[in-house]
């Protein structure tokens, strides 16, 4: 191994040399002899011996020598040694024997090296620390964040469409009063990084000449409506005030951004929305919630869904037998065009690992035509795609339908975990982990 080869093997385990001290000129493949270069630098010079024990050890692990039980000098050998090489190629040889655990180089020998493996320091990430709890997806009497509400609707929608590219665009029209405190981009970039399997980018499209130029994340950009494609295929679109403004370009631009099942999402300053204008552009509102003075509203254009093409399999905790019919049914739509939707649902079992199931089935080959009922309420009728409760619902065509006593229906989400408070305290403790 010549000098490039060696250094090329110790940076590969995590070591960094440079200068006078990538003495190691070569080595034999055996790594009990070679060469090393001497540039009137006795640490170097021994520094090179030791990297030589360390490419001797059968291991890429970060080993640093911690202990040497017995170290001679001989100046005057050494430096008589150097006398009789080259002045233009001055290297001594240098041999490790390793079942004596000794390395010797010119009048240099050095016994008992005892090498320790230290860990490789970990990247950094900040760990995401979030709550899985139940979210009425309407509920205009208690109030919630609007980070909550806007976190639960992108991931409801990034669970509708099963997609791992996610584009999103945040329109402000030319009559929008909104600041640049006001805009949702970055808080759309920040729940979107939370997922590490999501690639996504964001795109605030407006016309206002004082948003043009502002600081943004990386994953966002600003541009202008004009120059959007005609096929921007986006999972989201934000906007502000939509029910009040009830512009039919306005609307007809922003649903032609969206792919087949995207959503709209609008943000209303005024409690009181009119809702008459949604059934002229075929919208449901998947999501409704109070935010102080203001309400979200997710909106999606009407699924194409019929009562004949649902099949349904009841899950039970108790009684596997449905599995079977679950796999029959799957595979017969694999190897057929047969494209009816499947419907799991769990009743009279509050701990049911349904939703959990669904996640994963989504994922399978066929999986997108898996839906989910879970219904936690003793009182609820039974379960029948004749009973108008169930029915309403399954046609907004959601993956996961959870239903709690009230006829409240929701889902169960991810949401950050309040901050805990500092305290001073008398005594604390600390542990080193990397050395």
């Amino acid at each position: 191994m010549n000098n490039k080869d060696i250094y090329k093997e110790l940076r590969l385990r995590g070591y960094q040399y440079s200068g006078i001290f990538r003495g190691l000129n070569r080595i034999s493949v055996t790594k009990s002899n070679g060469s090393i270069a001497w540039t009137s630098n006795w640490v170097a010079f021994m520094d090179s011996m030791l990297q030589m024990i360390i490419l001797g050890q059968n291991t890429r692990n970060l080993l640093v020598p911690t202990r040497i039980c017995k170290l001679t000098i001989d100046p005057k050998y050494h430096l008589q040694l150097i006398q009789n090489t080259s002045i233009n190629n001055r290297q001594l040889p240098v041999n490790y024997y390793k079942h004596l655990n000794a390395i010797t180089s010119g009048g240099i020998e050095i016994h008992g090296v005892v090498a320790t493996f230290i860990p490789n320091r970990l990247k950094t990430v900040n760990t995401v620390l979030e709550e899985h709890t139940f979210v009425a997806h309407r509920d205009l009497e208690s109030s919630i964040s609007l980070q909550n509400a806007i976190r639960m609707s992108i991931h409801l929608a990034l669970e509708c469409c099963n997609m791992l590219n996610v584009k999103i665009i945040e329109f402000l029209d030319t009559d929008d009063k909104v600041t640049s405190e006001d805009l949702n981009s970055p808080l759309i970039n920040k729940i979107l990084s939370d997922l590490p399997q999501i690639r996504h980018h964001t795109k605030l499209v407006t016309n206002h000449k004082s948003l043009q130029n502002i600081s943004l994340p990386g994953n966002t950009s600003v541009t202008e409506m004009t120059k959007l494609s005609k096929n921007e295929n986006c999972l989201m679109v934000l906007s502000f005030n939509l029910l009040k403004k009830n512009k039919e370009e306005l609307y007809k631009q922003l649903l032609s951004l969206l792919m087949p099942q995207g959503f709209l999402l609008t943000l209303e300053e005024s409690t009181d929305c009119e809702y008459s204008y949604l059934k002229k552009y075929k919208l449901n509102i998947i999501i409704e919630r109070q935010i102080n003075n203001k309400r979200l509203l997710l909106l999606r254009k009407t699924q194409n869904v019929e009562k004949n093409q649902y099949q349904v399999v009841h899950v039970n905790n108790y009684d596997f037998t449905w599995v079977d019919k679950l796999k029959s049914i799957m595979n017969m739509q694999n190897k057929s065009d047969i494209d009816k939707n499947i419907i799991l649902v769990a009743e009279n079992n509050f701990e049911s690992g349904l939703l959990g199931l669904v996640n994963c089935l989504r994922k399978e080959p066929g999986g997108e035509t898996i839906r989910s009922v879970f219904i936690q309420d003793n009182k609820a009728p039974a379960f029948s795609l004749h009973e108008p409760l169930y029915m309403k619902q399954l046609l907004l065509n959601l993956p996961i339908n959870v239903i709690r006593s009230g006829n409240v229906w929701g889902s169960y989400r991810h949401f950050p975990l309040p901050a805990l408070e500092l305290k001073l305290v008398q005594n604390a403790y600390v542990k080193q982990k990397v050395q």
